[in-house]
């Protein structure tokens, strides 16, 4: 459920009363139960000790005027880590960084630049960038023990290319009381990043914990990091392929690839005038391999949807098949500050080739 945006403007004390609602809500019975009986259920599998998550947390920000939908394998993974939160004790920050960071943690430049700001010893630890996407590795010591549950508040990237680079998720473990590592992932807007090797800075804006004598606060820290980096280049196309499906055109105005991701750029046209903000949910192959989901953003009141895959392609040339079975949109509710989802079921095939 997605809430009108125009019901609650003008109203932050709606906006708190439902936000204290959903963190107050108790699980359900039957929820609690099989969450109570998980981690007997998991050691019990197999003779050897189970290796239980580590208490990793992901989170994914929210852009200013932006939906952002995760596919349907993202989606199950998130869960899962929720879920398990607490139940084991961390691997440490390398632990943490080598199962998480995937692909861009393994290609990036290690960078192990440190600062201290009031007692934090803040780590950039590597950094990945290329036509799509950036990775940082940061992790967060508070070397004078007085907080547990440390955290790092905003993270920001000016790249000398010019350019945007939107922080849309991210993940940390709290590798002890005193001890946080964190992966912070960019998208970059618009379109694709220059290629070539450049200076970039990344800037922790603050760090929150908890304290014996205080409630969660931010401390402001504002270090920064300059460093270089070298970004590959890309494939960037305009296929405008096209499908249609019930009266729906699904089209694929643009596609950038990288070693990271694919982004694909999908236009709607013909949908119900009832709903709005409509998303494809969408799978995208490769030379007959499927990628990986990823996450998509569509702009309020726009008909175009930008779409990552999980996996990036070393060579983007041959034969794409973009495929899919529904469109997700909102619509009002009458009477009610919510919207409702809307879906709009279709058998779109789109098809290209990439020389």
């Amino acid at each position: 459920m997605t809430i009108n945006r125009a019901a609650i403007a003008d109203s932050p004390e709606l906006l708190e009363s439902l936000l204290v609602d959903a963190y107050c809500a108790e699980i359900p019975q039957a929820l609690a139960a099989t969450l109570d009986k998980l981690p007997a259920d998991l050691a019990g599998r197999g003779s050897q000790p189970a290796r239980l998550p580590r208490p990793a947390q992901w989170w994914r920000s929210l852009p200013r005027r932006r939906r952002l939908t995760v596919a349907p394998v993202l989606v199950s993974v998130l869960l899962t880590a929720a879920f398990l939160v607490g139940t084991s004790a961390s691997g440490g920050p390398a632990a943490f960084y080598d199962e998480d960071g995937g692909y861009m943690w393994q290609h990036a430049q290690v960078l192990r630049m440190d600062k201290v700001v009031d007692g934090y010893r803040i780590t950039l630890e590597r950094a990945y960038a290329d036509a799509n996407q950036m990775l940082v590795g940061i992790t967060v010591v508070d070397t004078q023990n007085r907080s547990h549950d440390l955290r790092v508040g905003k993270v920001s990237v000016a790249d000398s290319a010019g350019g945007t680079w939107e922080n849309t998720t991210g993940g940390s473990d709290p590798v002890n009381v005193t001890t946080t590592a964190s992966l912070y992932l960019f998208d970059h807007d618009p379109g694709a990043a220059p290629s070539g090797r450049r200076k970039f800075s990344v800037t922790v804006a603050t760090i929150s914990g908890n304290s014996d004598a205080a409630s969660p606060q931010d401390v402001p820290v504002n270090a920064e990091f300059d460093f270089e980096l070298t970004v590959p280049a890309a494939l960037e196309a305009t296929p405008r392929a096209s499908a249609v499906s019930n009266g729906v055109t699904l089209t694929v105005d643009r596609i950038i690839t990288s070693p990271s991701a694919v982004r694909m750029e999908l236009s709607v046209a013909g949908a119900p005038s009832s709903g709005h903000d409509w998303t494809p949910i969408a799978r995208v192959s490769h030379a007959g391999r499927e990628l990986n989901g990823g996450h998509s953003s569509i702009a309020q009141g726009s008909a175009l949807t930008i779409l990552y895959t999980g996996d990036g392609v070393d060579d983007p040339t041959g034969d794409w098949t973009v495929t899919a079975g529904e469109l997700m949109g909102s619509a009002p509710t009458e009477g009610s500050p919510w919207e409702h989802e809307v879906r709009v079921q279709g058998d779109w095939t789109i098809k290209f080739t990439l020389p």
